[in-house]
């Protein structure tokens, strides 16, 4: 038997989704909420979630690490920078994951 959605399973998926330290995608917010891709996408047919998916896809794009995956140097630079914020702050999960992203990033430009 399928399990029933109620508000909260939406409420979980927006606080993974709008994560700013995970930077969770789409398939992996439903994942971790225990929910499946079809139940994102009928949610999104209502107007309220869509906006709030919307405004959370925006405050993304300004991200450095969202915009170095599409091959902006200067974001590259950026991530770096963060990392070394992170390193001294202690955050080291989140700086780990930049590091990773960095580093993928270096062998895409090697590849051009």
């Amino acid at each position: 038997m399928p399990k029933k959605i109620n508000a909260e399973d939406k409420e979980n998926f927006l606080k993974l989704f709008g994560d700013n330290k995970n930077y969770y995608s789409i398939r992996e917010s439903c994942k971790k909420a225990k929910i499946g891709k079809s139940t994102f996408y009928r949610w999104l047919k209502h107007p309220e979630f869509k906006e709030t998916i919307d405004r959370i896809k925006e405050k993304r794009g300004k991200d450095p690490m969202r915009q170095a995956k599409k091959g902006n140097f200067l974001a590259h630079t950026k991530i770096i920078l963060k990392t070394m914020r992170l390193l001294q702050k202690g955050d080291y999960a989140t700086a780990s994951k930049m590091i990773k992203l960095s580093k993928k990033y270096e062998r895409t430009l090697k590849r051009c």
